[in-house]
């Protein structure tokens, strides 16, 4: 029966049809003589044919994974981590059944629909951890298909991988798909459902040890969080701020990885466009094949695709690492100025594959990766060829410096036989090169982002010299970038001492709106492990840190104040009030809404005292009488 605009899809999305696989069928339903790729029409012949209830395979192992765990004299914590291993158990089931690069195939050009329901993030989390699923538990085998220009395919789709494009179609139109591939979309799926589960249960871990209710429902064997409207409203707003991060959040500093069209030097970064919300322009259309599918004349297009590609400054993050060079160089066994070629070289890639034409570019955005014809020893090879023209193209100075670029390349290697260093609740860490063959490799851009991150987090917490490093770039970042916004004639004092009748007090930062003066304590922590999985002692940690963090520059504020008239370095006569404030790295959890707590600037916009780097150029929107009405701001 074919389905109305109104209908409930039978893709398993629960969303009316028109809002889910319309505009998708229209496209694979086209009849002029380009077509969408064999695998987008084995994937719309699937859907259509109805081969998996997600409903109904959600509410199995919601029941299986509750029956599996012990309840008997366990904290709630505790029950939580039991349904957290046995999930991953069953994700493990699946996945060592098939090929990892069989797994990624056809996950990765699946479209991320929002098929629970949830957060955009949490999407994108659950996806994450489906695909590092796939990396740990499946099978590292060679035994793949190659197709004609040298394209590459998983086993399952070997009965149609030599035949003619029409012949195929008269295949899908008269006959089933093969059990292989039934069998390998929906376990692909079934992954993804339990990946659900799995960051489900780690965030309900997280209510539970910032002191929310969980819910064990033995009637319908499942696991909830109590209605707490404090609650959710304190993890809503923690999940909204996320987006205030960067990838060096986590180790408690902030580097401004904004790429701007100037620079010779990026670093690849793909996000999960969930439910196709954005679309990506695409160029050079006009008079091409491809404008006859998309019936345009134009010469660029908008079009949705599962990745969105964006870029980090590759010089900002290499201006951050130099400052740790020695460290870097003891821990990996090469030096700092390689590991930024090495971005650079992956990114020229990227640029590379993308601008053959547009279906390179299409696929590359459906995909996140590419198959590079090389071995690892090739991979290395042709890097150090280019090596010295890519450090005059980003350094614009000439070297004659030999590097041993296998070290390199075998770092970010996943390894068959120590798969077991990911870690699926962490997300890390991560590897992006992967064997396919003694020809083929994935790169895995997807993962490239958060291997920075790893591998930084690794050299800034060996010591405490180290920190104080990390702190005082934080400190000069904060510094740059509120001259920046504000501009230097409205700045007062940063990182500097005040004194007073031989009384002393470190201001880390100051600024001045109209006439309040924005006091800046700046806190550069890195995250720890346990904070990534949500472990009470160190959420508690990180909260003892901005409380304290928070007495220490409302103190700051009192001194100023009752010294006003004493102090060595005169505030400007226009400042009537003192905003005391928390700037911190990492968006942080806010643990009360009590009023007593004082946390809030404005509880209404979601805007907390604790900030972090781009909130300080949204503090010019606030609205400064209500601002000065709080009992914590000071009027001088």
């Amino acid at each position: 029966m074919k389905e109305r605009r109104n209908d409930k899809y039978s893709c398993g999305s629960n969303k009316k049809y028109k809002n889910c696989c319309l505009e998708k069928n229209k496209i694979i339903n086209n009849t002029t003589p380009i077509l969408p790729p064999i695998y987008q029409l084995i994937i719309h012949k699937f859907i259509s044919e109805q081969h998996i209830d997600v409903d109904k395979e959600l509410k199995k192992y919601e029941t299986e994974i509750y029956n599996s765990i012990s309840f008997s004299k366990k904290s709630n914590p505790d029950i939580l981590k039991d349904y957290i291993r046995v999930t991953e158990t069953l994700m493990r089931n699946i996945s060592s059944q098939y090929s990892t690069y069989e797994l990624l195939f056809w996950s990765r050009r699946l479209a991320p629909l929002n098929i629970f329901e949830i957060s955009e993030l949490s999407v994108m989390l659950y996806r994450d951890v489906q695909s590092l699923c796939f990396y740990k538990y499946g099978i590292s085998e060679e035994n793949i298909l190659i197709g004609a220009n040298h394209s590459v395919h998983p086993n399952s789709m070997e009965q149609y991988n030599d035949l003619q494009y029409l012949v195929v179609l008269d295949k899908l139109k008269n006959e089933n798909l093969p059990e292989s591939i039934y069998k390998v979309i929906s376990d692909v799926i079934r992954i993804e459902i339990l990946s659900y589960l799995y960051i489900r249960a780690t965030q309900f871990y997280r209510i539970a040890n910032k002191g929310g209710t969980i819910i064990f429902d033995n009637i319908n064997r499942k696991i909830m969080s109590a209605p707490n409207k404090d609650i959710e409203f304190l993890i809503d707003m923690y999940d909204e701020r996320l987006i205030n991060s960067n990838i060096f959040s986590r180790i408690g500093a902030y580097v401004d990885t904004t790429f701007s069209i100037e620079n010779d030097g990026f670093c690849p970064h793909f996000q999960l466009n969930v439910d196709h919300k954005i679309k990506t322009k695409f160029f050079n259309f006009k008079n091409t094949e491809y404008s006859k599918i998309f019936k345009t004349e134009n010469d660029k297009i908008e079009i949705a695709t599962n990745y969105l590609l964006g870029a980090n400054n590759i010089i900002n993050i290499y201006d951050f690492l130099i400052l740790f060079e020695k460290e870097f160089e003891d821990f990996y066994s090469f030096a700092v100025v390689d590991f930024i070629l090495f971005l650079a070289y992956l990114g020229n890639k990227v640029l590379s594959d993308i601008s053959i034409n547009f279906e390179s570019q299409f696929q590359i955005l459906n995909r996140a990766y590419i198959i590079a014809k090389f071995n690892i020893d090739e991979f290395s090879k042709d890097f150090e060829q280019k090596y010295i023209e890519i450090h005059r193209v980003i350094f614009k100075t000439e070297i004659d410096h030999k590097i041993e670029a296998n070290k390199i390349f075998h770092t970010f290697l996943l390894q068959k036989d120590n798969k077991n260093d990911i870690d699926l609740w962490t997300r890390g860490p991560k590897r992006f090169l992967y064997q396919l063959s003694n020809e083929f490799m994935v790169v895995d851009y997807s993962g490239l982002t958060e291997i920075i991150s790893y591998i930084v987090k690794e050299i800034t917490s060996v010591d405490g010299n180290i920190g104080n490093r990390r702190a005082i770039f934080f400190e000069n970042s904060l510094e740059s970038e509120i001259e920046s916004i504000y501009t230097k004639e409205k700045m007062w004092i940063c990182k500097n001492e005040i004194t007073s009748n031989k009384f002393k007090k470190e201001i880390d930062a100051s600024f001045i709106i109209d006439d309040v003066l924005f006091l800046i304590e700046a806190k550069a922590i890195n995250v720890s492990f346990g904070f990534d999985k949500g472990d009470e002692v160190a959420v508690n940690y990180r909260i003892n840190k901005m409380k304290s963090a928070l007495k220490e520059v409302n103190e700051k504020a009192k001194f100023i104040h009752k010294y006003k008239n004493d102090l060595d370095k005169k505030l400007p006569e226009n400042i009537k009030y003192i905003c005391p404030l928390v700037i911190s790295t990492n968006p942080e959890y806010i643990w009360s809404l009590d009023e007593k707590d004082e946390l809030f600037i404005s509880k209404e916009l979601k805007f907390p005292r604790i900030i972090s780097m781009p909130d300080i150029k949204k503090l010019q929107e606030l609205d400064l009488l209500e601002l000065k009405t709080k009992k914590w701001v000071i009027n001088l």
